[in-house]
């Protein structure tokens, strides 16, 4: 006899869908296609990332509906990891053209205050 895994989802507006699997791979794409790649894991259910759906499981491990990343750990999608990482980079970059321009220059023989100096720059030589 094969082994049968049971995929349910219910939802908070009261929809119940349930399906009887033979592979891993058609429960698998079940509960993804309903709450995601990287839902929130709990014990015994998945719940979707805006909080309105549950994936519940018998005969198989909700971490192998949702395979865990290489440290283990359920996190973002690689996708949005990636994205992530591009804004990261993208305000890193933006902050070092900014400290270019944080630096009070005074030139020579200049009398211009430190707040001036701050906030418009040298105006002596112009």
């Amino acid at each position: 006899m094969n082994p049968t895994i049971i995929v349910t989802y219910s939802s908070i507006d009261r929809c119940r869908v349930t399906r009887r699997y033979r592979t891993l791979d058609g429960a698998r794409a079940f509960a993804q296609e309903y709450v995601g790649r990287s839902p929130s894991i709990g014990s015994s259910y998945a719940v979707s990332d805006d909080g309105v759906g549950k994936i519940t499981v018998r005969g198989a491990d909700l971490a192998d509906l949702f395979p865990a990343h290489d440290d283990g750990e359920y996190t973002v999608r690689d996708l949005d990891a990636d994205y992530e990482a591009g804004v990261f980079a993208q305000l890193d970059r933006e902050e070092q053209g900014r400290q270019r321009y944080d630096v009070a220059r005074r030139e020579a023989g200049c009398s211009c205050s430190e707040q001036q100096l701050n906030l418009v720059g040298c105006f002596c030589q112009i």
